[in-house]
């Protein structure tokens, strides 16, 4: 059995599948990144908070600025939102710092 057949046999609910665009340009250096990144913690908790959603809702997250467009993170469930292949926390403040040190470098 595969990892998908495994995955959804624990789980047959359909999917819903929702990609965040979130800009990473220079315009949202400082308090906007910060703003940003406490509303997708916002938007996690309340995902996880609603059962059905938390079966349903997986999530995909795409950044666009100045250096272009990134695929952050592929489609995951809601409850491994914010975490890559190896368990590290993605953030979209990460992406934006790693952005402007290549623009300033």
């Amino acid at each position: 059995m595969t990892t998908i057949d495994v995955e959804f046999a624990m789980n047959p609910d359909p999917r819903c599948a929702c990609v965040l665009l979130l800009d990473t340009s220079a315009s949202m250096a400082g308090p906007p990144i910060n703003e940003l990144n406490q509303s997708l913690k916002v938007f996690q908790e309340d995902l996880q908070e609603d059962p059905l959603a938390r079966r349903r809702v997986e999530i995909a997250v795409v950044t666009f600025g100045d250096k272009g467009v990134t695929k952050i993170q592929d489609f995951v469930p809601v409850t491994c939102m914010g975490v890559d292949s190896r368990g590290e926390p993605v953030g979209v403040a990460n992406e934006f710092s790693a952005d402007q040190s290549r623009l300033t470098a």
